[in-house]
């Protein structure tokens, strides 16, 4: 793999939440602020209900993704937060709820900061006349504000989500729209990112190159035989820092 000439691509396209930024396990403060407005006591009920509120989470993606009705990032962790507070027993008023989805998506904003080396490695790849875009399935709109305030909006010429085309990674159009927008063909794209289905396995199905950040130590292999060969990234990284290594 460490012969793989990354700069033949046109285009280079990033996911964001631990990929470009690290977000500071926002959602467990997130978390913990809902369940405190709920109750005095949170400490044998947040571990089980943001294991919850993840899996719910990546239910209304994976529904949404296998042909059902579009919900947008807000309305699925809604759901989650409603599914999740319902398994240990606490209701929450609606008001309550549209607080706790105001302070879901704030955090967000608040605690994501650049993955370590990004700028420099945004900057190598700039130097090549390399293409740049951004698609994630986070909250609406926070892409842009989030690689605006650390200044690094400008290298990317599409920062896209569903707000922009209602679909999720990995459905294929969402790999297309950032394709399109761009006026290059996805066998010119390389997507990186963290999570091998939405990021990898999407990309892949959609005709693109992928270079899968696996900074949580998962099997190559495993994915592989669950989701197929063709799935194959052309490169595997521990950290988007050693991507900078492939742009010299």
């Amino acid at each position: 793999m460490a012969s793989v000439d990354l700069t033949k691509f046109d285009a280079v396209l990033f996911d964001l939440d631990s990929t470009l930024t690290n977000t500071q396990n926002y959602p467990i403060e997130a978390s913990e602020w809902l369940l405190k407005q709920l109750t005095e006591d949170t400490s044998e009920i947040l571990a089980p209900y943001v294991r919850s509120l993840f899996g719910y989470y990546r239910a209304g993606i994976d529904e949404i993704a296998a042909g059902g009705v579009y919900r947008s990032p807000a309305d699925i962790i809604r759901k989650a937060v409603l599914q999740s507070l319902d398994e240990i027993g606490l209701k929450i008023e609606t008001d309550t709820l549209d607080n706790a989805l105001e302070v879901f998506k704030q955090l967000h904003i608040d605690r994501s900061i650049p993955a370590h080396g990004v700028e420099n490695l945004l900057r190598k790849i700039k130097k090549h006349s390399l293409r740049m875009g951004v698609f994630t399935n986070s909250f609406q709109g926070n892409a842009e504000i989030i690689l605006r305030r650390h200044a690094l909006a400008d290298f990317f010429e599409v920062i896209a989500d569903g707000s922009d085309i209602p679909a999720f990674k990995p459905m294929k159009e969402a790999f297309y729209f950032m394709a399109e927008k761009m006026n290059v063909p996805t066998s010119s794209c390389i997507y990186v990112g963290d999570e091998y289905y939405s990021d990898i396995v999407g990309a892949t199905s959609a005709g693109m190159s992928a270079v899968w950040i696996n900074k949580r130590g998962r099997s190559l292999e495993e994915n592989l035989k669950r989701y197929g060969q063709e799935t194959n990234p052309i490169l595997v990284l521990d950290s988007i820092l050693d991507l900078s290594n492939f742009y010299p």
